[in-house]
């Protein structure tokens, strides 16, 4: 008898972000109703992450400009929480004054 393959499974980068989005404070579907956004919340902050196991990870205006709106609109502090190999990088979004 043959070895199940879902035994050998080994974790992707998905796989990996899902486990440890889950030893936070996990919200409904991340992010996927109007009423609960971000992948993470806290009392304080509304935690957007992101991770990969490739060479470099896009952080554009569009991600930062959304995460930032749905943060300031519960009263939340806005943070990225971004993997990138064995680095790890967690900023706060602020809006500059004009």
């Amino acid at each position: 008898m043959s070895r199940p393959k879902y035994l050998d499974h080994e974790d992707t980068v998905r796989d990996t972000s899902i486990k440890r989005e889950k030893k936070a404070v996990r919200t409904i579907n991340s992010g996927a109703f109007f009423i609960d956004k971000g992948d993470i919340k806290t009392d304080d902050c509304l935690i957007e992450h992101k991770m990969t196991d490739k060479k470099s990870i896009q952080v554009n205006l569009d991600v930062v400009k959304k995460i930032y709106l749905e943060a300031t609109m519960v009263g939340k502090i806005p943070v990225l929480w971004y993997e990138i190999g064995d680095y790890i990088f967690v900023g706060k979004i602020q809006r500059r004054s004009k």
